[in-house]
């Protein structure tokens, strides 16, 4: 069986300038059938033709996104931006959208998501970013009537989401940790990180497996450059 081709947008340490990738993210979507290749910010008149040779996107981790994109001034709480990571990632989000290409965002990838289709974040969230075991703040999650313990550290979330998403996750104080746009193949962003409790937790897995599911189902349309006029079905999740 043919395998996926999934690309992975890289971290940028402004500090060192420098590209880089934890090694979770790749070996992820390797485990659950796909294969991981690198997608550096590149120019933006680039990006057509990288989504036409790729089946599926993943958006990882990272600092935060320059609140220009949501409408609002720079909070001095806000952290280190990286312009050419923020331009390139909101434009694959909508060229994603545009050409109903498999989507996954993940921490920060939630929120660039959430930015690139009209929606805003909350710039400085205290409660998210100590230092907690392992550098993660394991909690509970509530996804329609089944309970789910996730892991968190990310310094901004949503606030007002973007009028196509789908809220489908929320932790116990009621913040957002999962959206989804019903309609598309897959177009789904989470606040946790599930690349890193893929083997211990079921719906961090769940969500790997149908990403890759969805890209696979892309082989045969791969090139053609257009979208695709099958009908494919909703997202199972549920507000």
């Amino acid at each position: 069986m043919d395998k996926p081709l999934i690309a992975l947008t890289l971290q940028h340490d402004l500090s060192a300038d420098r590209l880089w990738l934890q090694k979770e993210y790749a070996e992820a979507i390797r485990l659950c059938g796909g294969i991981p290749i690198v997608l550096p910010p590149s120019s933006l008149s680039d990006l057509s033709s990288l989504i036409k040779r790729t089946d599926g996107v993943l958006l990882t981790g990272g600092p935060d996104l320059n609140p220009a994109y949501y409408g609002e001034e720079t909070s001095p709480l806000c952290g280190a931006i990286s312009d050419c990571r923020d331009a390139f990632e909101i434009s694959l989000v909508r060229l994603c959208f545009q050409h109903d290409r498999p989507l996954f965002g993940i921490c920060r990838g939630i929120q660039v998501m959430n930015a690139a289709l009209g929606g805003t974040l909350v710039q400085h969230t205290p409660l998210h970013s100590g230092d907690y075991p392992e550098g993660r703040r394991l909690h509970p999650i509530r996804v329609s009537e089944f309970t789910y313990c996730v892991n968190s550290r990310h310094h901004q979330l949503i606030d007002r989401t973007a009028p196509p998403f789908r809220v489908f996750a929320r932790d116990e104080n009621g913040d957002i940790e999962g959206i989804c746009l019903p309609g598309k193949r897959f177009f789904i962003g989470v606040q946790w990180h599930p690349e890193q409790i893929l083997h211990t937790e079921p719906l961090s897995r769940a969500l790997f497996v149908r990403f890759i599911e969805e890209c696979r189902k892309r082989l045969p349309d791969r090139g053609s450059g257009s979208p695709s006029d099958r009908a494919w079905p909703q997202a199972p999740f549920s507000s």
